[in-house]
């Protein structure tokens, strides 16, 4: 009877499971592309705390920037770093273009590729801009997309290290 009683209870958290509502990879992936606009308005503007919401608060998430030096691990290493570059940076201006994001068939996860020019006025320097390359991943967790790894780099022109 007990085997009975498991076996009833099993089959019907499978029924339960099998039942669900069907993921809708196009909405997740529209939520992704708008979290990213966010987040660029959210940089150009200095708003930490939206940025706050959209980057996870790990200690094992990564951000590479395009400085030798920028490789910051942690939350609060990004914390630190990005109150560093809002006070310094005068105007922050982003144009991206384009943009790939591809979510998983579980929809847990989401990664990205863009190609983006921003341009930087500091309080020493006048506005300078470059093109760079950047990528990304987020993770879905409870109901929400946080950013869980970043790399921006610079494309050098006219110079191939290995040629093929």
């Amino acid at each position: 009877m007990k085997r009975l009683i498991f076996i009833g209870i099993m089959g019907g958290f499978l029924l339960m499971g099998c039942g669900g509502e069907k993921l809708d990879l196009e909405a997740e992936k529209a939520a992704v592309e708008q979290l990213l606009d966010e987040f660029w308005k959210a940089f150009e503007n200095k708003d930490f705390d939206k940025l706050s919401e959209i980057i996870a608060h790990d200690t094992d998430m990564v951000i590479f920037g395009t400085d030798e030096n920028e490789r910051w691990a942690g939350w609060e290493v990004v914390k630190e770093a990005l109150l560093k570059q809002f006070k310094a940076f005068k105007k922050i201006k982003i144009q991206t273009h384009n943009t790939v994001v591809h979510v998983s068939p579980t929809g847990k996860s989401a990664w990205f590729s863009l190609q983006r020019y921003i341009s930087i006025e500091t309080q020493e320097n006048p506005e300078e801009g470059m093109k760079t390359r950047v990528t990304g991943v987020f993770e879905k967790r409870d109901g929400k997309w946080r950013l869980v790894q970043y790399h921006s780099s610079y494309p050098i022109t006219n110079w191939q290290k290995f040629k093929y």
